[in-house]
């Protein structure tokens, strides 16, 4: 019904994609947005100016990763603080600035007009749902982080 992960953000790092693995790609048949994550909001933008002078066609700024330990949601789930990732972010590129909301938030639509405000072009609705798994033998959360994204068909009502 739906799948619980924590794996993070796994990925090489900015320079080795723009260096060595965005040189490898095809752009003729497909287009490639970067997902830029940080710990600090001067991360945010360091690796989106990286991205700016790349072939790639947008920059998605991850403002919701629950599976890491700093940044990503911490941004994500107040208004003020994605606004100012986004800001940061749309100084250093003009490309098109697509950002990753995050469901857990006690007001989604503050959050993006406050995003949009800031600069972002376009959102992406919703990242994983939190979620966590219990193994009932031994009453101890199944997954390393105790708790993860939910994705899948879980999340959305059953009459979809």
């Amino acid at each position: 019904m739906g799948m619980l992960n924590a794996i993070g953000l796994q990925n090489p790092g900015a320079d080795k994609v723009v260096d060595e693995i965005l040189p490898t790609l095809d752009f003729d048949e497909t287009r490639f947005f970067a997902n830029v994550c940080g710990s600090t909001i001067e991360d945010y933008a360091e690796v989106t100016r990286r991205f700016d002078d790349s072939p790639i066609d947008a920059i998605e700024i991850n403002i919701s990763c629950p599976n890491i330990k700093e940044g990503g949601v911490a941004f994500g789930n107040y208004p003020e603080m994605s606004a100012r990732v986004v800001e940061a972010c749309r100084k250093v590129t003009s490309k098109p600035i697509i950002t990753k909301l995050s469901p857990n938030q006690t007001d989604i639509a503050e959050n993006a007009r406050a995003c949009i405000e800031a600069g972002s072009d376009a959102l992406a609705v919703i990242n994983t749902i939190m979620g966590m798994a219990v193994d009932t033998e031994s009453r101890t959360p199944v997954i390393g982080n105790v708790q993860g994204g939910l994705s899948g068909p879980a999340i959305r009502p059953s009459h979809y």
